[in-house]
């Protein structure tokens, strides 16, 4: 799946595996623990 470009933010999001929520385990940016099983995508954040 392919999205158009997103504003620079901080944006989260999660996988969905078969009913399963499941975070990015290969993304270098980790969240505190707000919300369960999201990940933080650092869009525009990168240096």
């Amino acid at each position: 799946m392919e999205s158009e470009p997103m504003k620079p933010n901080l944006y989260e999001y999660y996988f969905d595996v078969d009913g399963f929520r499941s975070v990015d385990t290969g993304s270098r940016y980790q969240k505190p623990q707000r919300r369960e099983h999201q990940s933080d995508s650092g869009a525009g954040q990168y240096s």
